[in-house]
């Protein structure tokens, strides 16, 4: 199938405190179009040619300048990282690897989000950075939002997390799949690498995609298993 980048986007929900829900529209300026579509290989594709599409979307990964896409969300990129991964959950051959994004980020609160009703705490970052099409809500000392972000024929799914209180927390960012709906965990797709985050700051992943899928955002306290979850979000792109 292929990524839907202007469906709609529904939010629901799975935090333990978080009582708000909120959907947005984020946009933000990318990457230049890349002239020719990539297309994922077929069934009866061989591996070399599924690594040859991997190594194509990797490319453009490479090229899209995260850090300008996080300044048009009011934010600064304080650490990015390509991490390696399979995404078997979206029927890509095991051995094949495409390259997510980790991002550590510090963000400021856009006026129109300070103080609303969104998180329970203030200032309210009511924010999804780099991500155009975008649900959130606020969950245990923050706000979690999944989304997707589109360059040319290909798209992108994130998640990403902003620590809103004082102190500080360890974790990662973890973005899931689900089949249909939104009423569970979703099967891990991608995992940022693990973040220490102060107030403002921001721990997001993205990963390519060019399936239409339900998405969950989930943040995991923590330096090792078992983790603690605080709190997912789910979008339909």
């Amino acid at each position: 199938m292929k990524f839907k980048m202007f469906s709609t986007a529904v939010a629901i929900v799975f935090a333990t405190i978080g009582t708000g829900c909120v959907s947005g529209l984020n946009p933000v300026a990318g990457a230049s179009s890349p002239g020719i579509a990539i297309v994922e290989p077929g069934s009866g594709a061989s591996l070399a040619q599924w690594q040859n599409w991997a190594n194509q979307v990797n490319a453009i990964t490479s090229s899209i300048n995260w850090s300008n896409l996080a300044a048009n969300s009011g934010c600064t990129v304080l650490k990015e990282s390509m991490v390696p991964t399979n995404d078997a959950a979206s029927g890509i051959p095991t051995g094949v690897t495409l390259n997510d994004v980790s991002l550590e980020l510090h963000c400021t609160p856009p006026a129109s989000s300070q103080n609303s009703t969104a998180s329970s705490l203030s200032p309210d970052y009511a924010n999804c950075p780099v991500l155009q099409y975008w649900n959130g809500a606020a969950i245990t000392n923050g706000y979690d939002c999944v989304g997707a972000y589109s360059v040319g024929s290909q798209g992108y799914d994130g998640a990403a997390y902003t620590y809103e209180t004082t102190g500080s927390v360890t974790g990662h960012e973890e973005l899931g799949a689900l089949s249909s709906g939104c009423a569970s965990q979703g099967t891990p797709v991608a995992n940022e690498a693990t973040v220490t985050l102060n107030n403002g700051d921001v721990g997001e992943v993205v990963h390519p995609t060019n399936v239409s899928d339900d998405w969950t955002a989930t943040w995991w306290k923590g330096t090792s298993s078992p983790y603690t979850k605080w709190g997912t979000v789910c979008g339909t792109y």
